[in-house]
């Protein structure tokens, strides 16, 4: 999805569909430590709440001109 909306800024911002804001780089220490917030980020992120979450959902609807038929061909 932020591949995506690297590639294609405008229309996922005209179609409300960006997400790099919402996301935080983070430094990993050790393998304790990813395992932890990669935990952390799946707990965060199926939350119904998570405007990451609900985006990534609407993309082949709003995006259907260009990230739909991306996927399509994938």
């Amino acid at each position: 999805m932020m591949i995506y909306e690297i590639y294609f800024e405008r229309d996922f911002k005209e179609n409300d569909l960006n997400v790099i804001q919402y996301i935080n780089p983070i430094a990993v220490k050790d393998s304790n430590e990813t395992k932890e917030i990669i935990l952390d980020f799946y707990k965060w992120y199926q939350k119904p709440e998570n405007l990451v979450r609900q985006k990534i959902l609407l993309i082949e609807t709003r995006s259907e001109k260009l990230v739909s038929l991306i996927n399509q061909l994938v």
